[in-house]
C-alpha cells in the first residue's frame, strides 16, 4: 500500500521547500535483524526550479540493533549527491522512522 506525506524542508537559497512524497513499505528480517525498506517517490515538484533534486526515486533501508536500542538507517547508492539532496533524505528518513514507528510492535514487551 502506497502512502503520501507533506516533508517541509529548509534549504538555503531556496527557502522552506514543500515536497509531496510518496512511499510504500516493506517488512523483513535479514540474519536475525528486523528491517524495514522504503520506497520513496518525490512528485509534483519542477526539477527546473530543483535543480539540486537529483533523483525524484529513492530507498531507505531502516533496520535495528541490539534488539530495541537503536536503530540505523541506509541509504540506496547513488552517485553525484549534493548537500541537499542529502539533508532531504535525511528529513524523510526521520519524518518516516518518527510517523511509523517501525519497531514499537516488534519489541514493545520486551527488556
Amino acid at each position: 500500500m502506497r502512502k503520501k506525506i507533506t516533508v517541509l524542508i529548509d534549504l538555503i537559497g531556496y527557502g522552506i521547500v514543500e515536497l509531496p512524497v510518496e512511499y510504500a513499505l516493506s517488512f523483513y528480517t535479514k540474519s536475525g535483524r528486523y528491517r524495514v525498506l522504503a520506497a520513496c517517490h518525490i512528485g509534483g515538484i519542477d526539477r527546473a526550479v530543483h535543480s539540486w533534486l537529483c533523483s525524484t526515486d529513492f530507498r531507505l533501508t531502516f533496520s535495528d540493533f541490539d534488539v530495541g536500542k537503536g536503530h540505523t538507517v541506509c541509504f540506496s547508492v547513488e552517485e553525484n549527491i549534493n548537500l541537499y539532496y542529502h539533508t532531504m533524505r535525511n528529513v524523510v528518513a526521520d519524518y518516516l522512522a518518527l510517523k511509523e514507528n517501525f519497531f514499537y510492535e516488534c519489541f514493545s514487551g520486551q527488556e
